[in-house]
């Protein structure tokens, strides 16, 4: 027998639940207040007061509900969407909550730099610190992350329940072995996983006659629930220990006879679009609440309210508590929402074109930027370091912004390829000698000047045999380095030309200097790794520039999104969070100047030439080479000495950042300078020859 709703149509399960999915999230969500946030308001009662202790006690249920759903969720969204499409919209759906408040957390607890980007990226959880901050945000992570590759084997194995329930058997017997031997890390995850898998199980099966509503189906649920509630509310100790499976049956059991009892009631009715108001901003409610609680419902309400409210003075903690969560949460919430319509705005717009094509017509915007990346990396002083978090963030990422060079070596490559195709061999090398030979002399012959070197080491430094005896930082490694990649390019090119696939030459060239890399650097010659480990970025701007027309090398919305993960990662891994890596930072920053330069091309595209910002960075980008030389002669041998001495007499507010200020405007005014110069030295040389 079928029950009948909906003017008699048999309803599947998945569809009675679907109806109704706000609505258990904000139930989910009000357990989890009730369990994280509330205190026992209700004590003249007994019945009532054993019915708050069991909520208040096992509101954890409503993380289970959140499983479940999700699990059901998923299926839908990953057969509407591809696959990079569902990382994306998982993905920001979750982590500006997530991260706003682990920037609180930070701030309160003065946690250094690291272990904010431990905590935020999910490190510090996976490495078995599961209370560092809001775990559920990054246990469900890590089901997103892994759904495609499961739902691909649930549809492959044609039976997804017996599937699904070997699954989670295996689960629940690896779990129980290492509870028994008493290892409890990621215990609360692992055993949700189950709960989470069966709600990929019913939204799988939302086609199949067997899960249709029917009164079997409800007795079964409301008996087990029951038991579940009873096992839970009257188990000792013992059975604790197994209390988080027990919630996973309970939430199973209770989302069905829910799902009927709202399908009885009209979704107009206000504790329906209450609970969806909740469900809506489920996710922020969780992240917000425990910050609230734990920061200001103890100190303050506790401490002032009580004085005015001496009657139940623990409801009225309940009520300020829930109220103020709400508006945090729901404030959070349109934050959130305005961020992602921005987001979806972008790649509404995008137009799927050539990487070659948006490089190019980038190339000097992405110059401009590299070029005051690398000067904030070299001379910039840190302006907020009395700000906890703020100055060690801040100071983390002036130390990771070398990846500027990679960018430059990337554009490099990208420009050379269009160069040697247009112009003879001769043309080439004398193109190149004279756009770089003149300002790297001058700044030398400054240095040579103002300076205690000796004629030989003048010299050293002019003809780059300095660079190429080890000793790289004798004066403006990156000119002679950049200098031997022209130098070889023409003969590289001609291997390229020759090959039937470009792409696999590159990758094969890429890996040889990248093994070559490895080996020097294991031998104690990491300066070398310098040059060594940007050549691939440098092989790959000139690939990818020559891929005009090729589908493969499209400019898609699927690049750019992955474009995303890629250089986040590699900022993180260059961060310092793994010391032992950073002895290979120099070949993390290729991979990250690599596709940073392509995901600024793609937004770039979406930004009006004539903006101010993109004007700006085209002017600094026409003049960073003579940037990159002038910016740490002039803080060497000025900034230091005149601007550290006097100014700050005169401005004793932030002297550092009004020293970064002087410092980048006048870098950039005696760069100008140095361009011009240039220009009129190249005029000379065409008239001449």
């Amino acid at each position: 027998m079928e029950v009948e709703l909906n003017n008699g149509k048999e309803r599947k399960i998945s569809s009675l639940i679907g109806d109704c999915r706000g609505e258990l999230m904000g139930i989910a969500a009000l357990l989890l207040i009730t369990f994280h946030a509330f205190f026992p308001a209700v004590d003249s009662v007994p019945v009532f007061r054993q019915v708050e202790d069991f909520f208040i006690k096992y509101g954890f249920l409503g993380v289970d509900i959140f499983f479940f759903l999700s699990g059901m969720g998923l299926v839908y969204s990953i057969n509407k969407y591809s696959t990079v499409e569902f990382y994306y919209r998982r993905f920001r759906r979750i982590f500006i909550p997530f991260f706003i408040v682990g920037v609180f957390y930070a701030v309160k607890y003065h946690w250094s730099a690291l272990h904010f980007l431990g905590a935020v990226s999910g490190v510090s959880f996976l490495a078995g610190d599961t209370h560092a901050i809001l775990w559920f945000v990054p246990a469900i992570a890590v089901c997103y992350l892994l759904f495609p590759f499961y739902y691909r084997l649930l549809k492959r194995s044609g039976h997804p329940v017996i599937f699904t329930v070997v699954i989670c058997a295996a689960i629940f017997i690896t779990e129980s072995v290492f509870i028994c031997l008493g290892h409890y890390d990621h215990m609360l995850f692992i055993c949700r996983i189950p709960v989470f898998l069966l709600g990929a199980m019913f939204g799988e099966c939302r086609d199949d006659k067997r899960f249709s509503v029917s009164v079997r189906v409800m007795v079964i649920s409301i008996l087990t629930l029951t038991a579940g509630v009873l096992v839970m509310a009257l188990a000792g100790p013992p059975v604790a220990k197994w209390s988080y499976f027990t919630s996973s049956v309970i939430a199973v059991s209770f989302v069905i006879p829910a799902g009927v009892v709202f399908s009885y009631t009209r979704k107009a009715m206000l504790l329906r679009k209450f609970l969806r108001f909740l469900g809506m901003i489920s996710l922020e409610l969780y992240c917000v609440q425990t910050v609230f609680f734990d920061e200001f419902a103890i100190g303050f309400i506790n401490s002032t309210l009580h004085g005015y409210f001496p009657f139940n003075p623990a409801l009225l903690d309940n009520i300020v508590v829930f109220i103020c969560c709400v508006i945090i949460s729901y404030l959070l919430y349109l934050l959130n929402k305005g961020i992602e319509k921005l987001t979806d705005k972008m790649l509404a717009s995008h137009k799927d074109t050539d990487i070659s094509e948006a490089l190019f017509d980038s190339r000097g915007e992405l110059m401009g930027i590299s070029a005051l990346m690398i000067v904030a990396y070299h001379v910039f002083l840190p302006v907020a370091s009395d700000i906890p978090v703020i100055g060690k963030l801040e100071s983390t990422l002036l130390q990771t912004l070398y990846w500027g060079v990679d960018v430059f070596f990337f554009l490099s490559g990208a420009g050379l390829i269009r160069s040697v195709k247009t112009h003879s061999l001769k043309e080439f090398y004398f193109r190149r000698f004279k756009r770089i030979f003149l300002p790297y002399f001058l700044i030398a012959l400054l240095y040579f000047l103002q300076t205690d070197w000796s004629f030989l080491t003048f010299v050293k430094a002019v003809t780059g045999v300095g660079f190429i005896m080890g000793d790289i930082y004798l004066f403006i490694w990156f000119v002679p380095a950049i200098t031997i990649c022209y130098l070889l390019f023409p003969l590289y090119y001609r291997f390229y030309s020759r090959s039937k696939k470009p792409a696999v030459f590159t990758l094969v060239t890429a890996g040889v200097f990248i093994t070559a890399g490895i080996i020097v650097v294991n031998m104690g010659y990491v300066f070398y790794s310098l040059l060594l480990f940007r050549i691939p970025a440098f092989l790959f701007g000139a690939l990818l520039s020559d891929r005009k027309g090729d589908p493969d090398f499209r400019l898609t919305k699927k690049v750019s999104a992955l474009c995303i993960p890629i250089m986040i990662a590699g900022i993180i891994l260059i961060s310092g969070i793994f010391p032992q890596i950073l002895i290979y930072r120099y070949l993390i920053s290729g991979f990250v100047g690599v596709p940073s330069s392509i995901l600024i091309s793609a937004v770039n595209m979406h930004i009006g030439k004539d903006m101010i910002l993109r004007r700006a960075a085209r002017a600094i980008g026409k003049i960073s080479l003579e940037l990159y030389c002038v910016h740490p002669y002039f803080f060497n041998v000025y900034a230091v000495v005149f601007i550290n001495t006097y100014l700050p007499m005169y401005f004793e507010t932030s002297p550092d950042l009004l020293i970064n200020i002087c410092v980048m405007i006048c870098s950039i005014a005696l760069g100008y300078l140095l361009y011009f110069i240039n220009r009129l030295f190249c005029k000379l040389l065409d008239r001449i020859l």
